[in-house]
This record gives C-alpha cells, structure tokens and sequence, in this order.
C-alpha cells in the first residue's frame, strides 16, 4: 500500500535559535531523501520531528492516507543498541519472528556472519553501525530514517550497506541525513540543503 508523508510549513526553534523555518515537502512511497547542511542547520532534529520524537512549533506533518498508519524504523546516531545483549537479540528486539536463520543471512549480507552470538559490548564502532542498519531493517516499517547511518564504514562496506539497504527497503520512503553528498549518492537520494529552503 502506497504511504506519503506531507510536511507543511514546518517551523522548529531551540531555544532563541531557530533550526527549521517554513519548511515544506512531500515524501512518498519508493522515494529517498538526502538531508544536507551545515552543523546546527537542524538534519538530525528533522529526522526526530518526522517520527514524532518532537512536535513542530508550528506547521504540520501528516499523511493523507492514515498518520496512524505509518511505521517508522530509525538509525540514530548514536546506535542505541543493548550492550549486555548479544548481536541476535538486538535485531530480534524489533521483530520476534525472525528466526536465527533468517537474522543469520542478514549478518552475513553484511560480512558479520561470525558475530551473531557476540555481546554488543564487544564490537567496534563500524560492526556497531552495521549491527544498528540491519536492526533497523529487521522492523516492519514504512519509513526509513537513516542518521549518518555510514559513519565508522570504509568506502568499500559502505557500498555494501548502502546496496543493502537500497534493496531491503525498495517501495519505502527513505530519508537520510549525511554531511557527505557521496553518501547520498550512493543511495541515489534526492538532496535537500536545508539552509537553501529554509523560509520558502
């Protein structure tokens, strides 16, 4: 079922600093969206904004079809995974129904086939990210929001990523935030530089 999200006259303020001014734009299903702009410029609170994290001083975001509806699934910045559970029960945490079978040829598509049993605790920042991108794909979503989500990664595993993650959410409305229009390309996201709509 197709799904679209209507982001209208969006205005956000921090305090006395306003991030976000005026901001207008439709994503719709299948579509990718590369956030870009300065340090500050409000990427990362556009992505929170759009889940529900925050609500908008003014404006609205809303989907004509059912806002009920919609099903978000995040990579945030930071990863916030379980560090005492292992690699296996961090994915399982979005969708109980995977098997290990299932979650195993997820590791593997991302050449971390040996680490399902690991304690998160235990892996570097890159098998970390790549751990946080595939939990993030597990869950049943119509909404992808991607932050820095190839942070830590080398030009050759993000390429990896990016593909899987092109694949995996193929139909879905993907935003990512990146400071990297490389990154973007390699999603083959639509850029939006925010300091260039602000007040629009």
């Amino acid at each position: 079922m197709n799904r679209s999200i209507v982001i209208e006259n969006l205005t956000f303020s921090y305090g006395d600093k306003e991030l976000l001014t005026d901001l207008s734009m439709v994503l719709a299903s299948g579509s990718k969206k590369g956030i870009m702009g300065p340090s500050g410029s409000g990427k990362t609170t556009l992505l929170h904004l759009i889940a529900g994290l925050l609500k908008p001083e003014s404006g609205r975001i809303y989907s004509p079809e059912d806002v009920l509806e919609i099903r978000f699934s995040m990579v945030f910045q930071d990863g916030r995974l379980v560090e005492n559970l292992n690699v296996f029960q961090n994915i399982r945490m979005v969708n109980e129904s995977l098997g290990e079978g299932e979650i195993q040829q997820m590791l593997e598509a991302l050449e971390l086939g040996a680490y399902g049993k690991k304690k998160v605790r235990r892996l570097s920042g890159g098998e970390r990210q790549r751990i946080a991108i595939l939990r993030a794909l597990a869950a049943d979503y119509d909404v992808l929001l991607l932050d820095e989500p190839f942070s830590g990664l080398d030009r050759r595993m993000k390429q990896i990523v990016a593909t899987y993650i092109c694949e995996k959410s193929r139909g879905k409305i993907l935003v990512l935030v990146t400071h990297d229009k490389e990154d973007a390309k390699l999603i083959g996201a639509d850029v939006l530089e925010l300091q260039e709509c602000m007040g629009r």
